[in-house]
């Protein structure tokens, strides 16, 4: 029925509520250290974890829409008089839900370079060893309909296990890699470079 307007203002401010909260904390440590007893060795490490939190709080509500009577000859002006209202499609059941993630992650790195020179011989080798592991926590529960009052907590929504529903996903991965890399040249003239590296599976945890 054409007649049909939706109340754009109510769907604005009557239609719901959507709140979402974030916490992201990344930090880096550092350490780079030259061995005394050991010319041209360095040795470094480093670790940067992270992580993420969100929270999601969400109100679905119904509005009211209105039948209008129009005028004209082709019945396509129309006015304020009211001759019908009926609550939205959308959505299909009123509905509280809140949903809440978590991911924490780290990689680690640790380093051991050596550069030296004999004479006309220039070395510098390079060992590397880095770690890293994640994991994600998903959880998202919903209740339907509204016995007395609509409010965004789950008190005021109905206690019927038919209008609850809940998911989640959980995942964890980490992989472990090994880098070794010499260079080494003589008389800055003859040059060999050779450099190797391994990657454990991204899912070895």
């Amino acid at each position: 029925n054409p007649g049909w307007i939706g109340n754009l203002v109510g769907f604005i401010e009557q239609g719901g509520t959507e709140a979402q909260t974030r916490r992201n904390l990344n930090t880096l440590f550092g350490l780079t250290y030259k061995v005394p007893f050991i010319d041209g060795l360095t040795i470094s490490g480093r670790m940067s974890p992270t992580f993420i939190d969100t929270t999601l709080h969400q109100l679905d509500k119904k509005v009211t829409i209105y039948d209008v009577a129009k005028e004209g000859s082709n019945g396509a002006i129309y006015t304020d008089s009211v001759i019908g209202s009926e609550q939205s499609a959308y959505p299909t059941k009123e509905k509280y839900a809140q949903a809440s993630s978590k991911t924490t992650s780290y990689q680690l790195d640790f380093s051991a370079n050596y550069i030296k020179k004999f004479g006309k011989h220039n070395l510098d080798a390079l060992v590397v060893y880095e770690q890293s592991e994640g994991k994600y926590d998903y959880f998202y529960g919903a209740r339907e309909n509204f016995p007395l009052v609509q409010e965004g907590q789950f008190w005021a929504t109905s206690s019927s296990r038919t209008d609850s529903y809940v998911d989640g996903v959980q995942s964890e991965n980490g992989r472990a890699s090994y880098i070794g890399r010499v260079a080494y040249n003589y008389d800055e003239k003859y040059f060999v470079n050779v450099t190797v590296r391994e990657d454990g599976s991204m899912l070895f945890a």
